[in-house]
């Protein structure tokens, strides 16, 4: 797909998700749809368009934008933002995909980062209210505690991230493996579900924590 030139986007709302109640489009998807509607048809001139069979437009996008940084405030702070290459929103599905490279970066109720997750690509899903990360998934927190991961879900109502996948926590003392986990976005408090296994170096305290997982 080519890329408009000079498209770069920031918008700022205060969630990611279409209201459960409301089918209206947000106010987010508004500034989309006529960002993208001017890049698309800027270099159209009055070449006729050519439609497409509906075969195709099913799943087809209805909204697009290159660059574009996406700012989710709660209480009028900055809690969460979404970087990626390219977004493309269909109104049919509901459902927002985010390709060539994501980055979202978390933040306290302070407004101070705590973390930061990257990966190849992700999506986001208007009705469930959750966003997902895909492929070589890793969590970073200010502390330079580690996750790795292949995909990871965001749940916005709960601000946790969870994932069934297998998963590897490491710190500068500690490596630690299992399948499955769940955690709030900071990392500090989290529970690996299965399989745990581990290289420690902090004595009791870790190894505690270990065995009490092993034991579920």
């Amino acid at each position: 797909m080519k890329r408009p030139p000079d498209s770069s986007l920031v918008t700022r709302h205060s969630s990611l998700f279409f209201p459960t109640t409301d089918h209206r489009p947000p106010r987010r998807w508004l500034i989309l749809l006529v960002s993208s509607a001017l890049w698309l048809c800027g270099g159209c001139g009055s070449s006729p368009s050519i439609p497409e069979s509906p075969a195709r437009n099913a799943d087809a996008p209805d909204q697009e934008t290159w660059d574009a940084t996406i700012y989710l405030l709660q209480d009028g702070k900055q809690r969460v933002v979404v970087t990626a290459s390219y977004i493309a929103h269909s109104s049919r599905s509901r459902q927002t995909k985010l390709e060539q490279g994501l980055r979202i970066e978390f933040y306290d109720q302070d407004g101070q980062r705590t973390s930061t997750l990257t990966a190849d690509r992700g999506t986001i899903d208007e009705q469930t209210r959750t966003m997902s990360a895909i492929g070589h998934v890793v969590v970073t927190n200010t502390r330079g505690g580690t996750l790795e991961t292949d995909s990871l879900q965001w749940v916005e109502n709960l601000n946790r991230i969870r994932t069934d996948a297998p998963v590897r926590i490491s710190t500068d003392k500690d490596v630690i493996t299992g399948i499955g986990f769940e955690a709030d976005p900071n990392l500090e408090r989290w529970e690996i579900t299965r399989n745990v296994q581990g290289r420690f170096d902090r004595g009791e305290e870790i190894s505690k924590r270990v065995d009490e997982l092993r034991e579920r």
